[in-house]
């Protein structure tokens, strides 16, 4: 689950170079959880700005399953 938020941080705070990169990592981490995003869609749309402003409105839904996560494990 860390490693969801490093790189949901990394996305957010880094250049949009990094979201090429980065994204099909998160992607698949997501997926693991239960998030399913059209991520494709939001990148043909609006580009790798739109991805990162997703992926910051995305922090505080992952932050609350990582906490919610925290007792099982």
């Amino acid at each position: 689950m860390s490693a969801i938020t490093a790189v949901l941080a990394k996305i957010c705070g880094s250049s949009t170079w990094w979201v090429s990169i980065l994204l099909p990592i998160l992607k698949v981490l997501l997926e693991k959880i239960g998030i399913v995003i059209p991520w494709e869609a939001i990148m043909a749309s609006t580009g790798a700005y739109g991805v990162k402003e997703a992926a910051s409105k995305l922090q505080p839904l992952v932050a609350a399953k990582v906490a919610a996560q925290k007792p099982q494990e």
